[in-house]
């Protein structure tokens, strides 16, 4: 797909840059109905990625592949949610106590059958990638997905939490449950936690999403990249308040204009 705004821009690399460059892998994931695939074409601006409704939708993971040029630097997929949490939990601790990874968490989900493909589609992908971003919606209550937070913390993958909230007037009435979120995650050591609108383009927070999964990175050019993101970031919101900025001064000054009547002849003599 073209570049999707605050990402990499033209002339920012030479193209043998990419010659020994592995594309970086970025999974989403999280429970059903979190609102991954929401996130994810926000962050792209691109509304025709994967299905979203309530409920199970996405069936399987589904990758956008960026590209500078003809040089693939990043894929990212959607996956399904999670919906056998509880019982992938219940069963991977009794065979594996507190020492599993995704290889675990995979073999067990393949005996619960059913439905539950769709688990181990996901997971797989997660076994898969550099990192994950693992997305929780604001409004859920954490207490409730401690099974999911509990597999995640022991997978063994590098990984981002995502808070995923909408930005309106009625939810800045309320008491937000960010913190409620991030104490059910960092009391499981996942200590990386962002939050993002999922409705919304906010370059303030999605430098901070870049910044984070970077710091996930080796060192090498797949943070070094990355790291442009998040400078290309903070440039494109500097930039985008500054046209607005502009819009509005040009505005007053046409609303001013308008109101100061214009002196057409010279006032007769008396």
């Amino acid at each position: 797909m073209s570049q999707p705004e605050g990402f990499l821009e033209k002339g920012q690399y030479e193209s043998e840059w990419f010659e020994d460059f592995e594309p970086i892998v970025v999974s989403v994931c999280g429970p059903v109905s979190h609102g991954k695939t929401s996130v994810l074409r926000t962050l792209l601006g691109d509304n025709c990625i994967g299905s979203v409704g309530p409920g199970p939708i996405t069936m399987k993971p589904e990758g956008v592949s960026l590209y500078f040029g003809k040089w693939k630097y990043m894929q990212i997929l959607d996956t399904p949610g999670w919906e056998f949490s509880i019982e992938v939990a219940s069963k991977v601790q009794k065979q594996h106590g507190d020492d599993f990874g995704v290889s675990e968490i995979c073999s067990v989900v393949e005996t619960v059958g059913g439905t539950a493909r769709k688990d181990l589609r996901a997971w797989k992908q997660v076994g898969d990638s550099d990192v994950v971003l693992v997305v929780f919606n604001e409004k859920m209550n954490p207490d409730h997905y401690q099974d999911d937070i509990n597999l995640l913390s022991r997978c063994g993958v590098r990984k981002v939490a995502i808070v995923n909230f909408t930005n309106n007037d009625d939810d800045k009435k309320k008491s937000s449950p960010f913190e409620s979120w991030c104490k059910a995650l960092r009391s499981r050591s996942i200590d990386t936690v962002v939050k993002y609108d999922a409705h919304e383009r906010h370059f303030e927070n999605e430098k901070e999403l870049f910044t984070q999964i970077a710091s996930k990175m080796d060192p090498g050019k797949a943070r070094e990249l990355l790291n442009q993101i998040v400078v290309n970031c903070e440039k494109f919101e500097k930039d985008r308040i500054g046209k607005a900025a502009e819009r509005i001064v040009k505005y007053l000054i046409e609303v001013v204009s308008a109101k100061i009547p214009r002196v057409t002849s010279k006032p007769e003599e008396r």
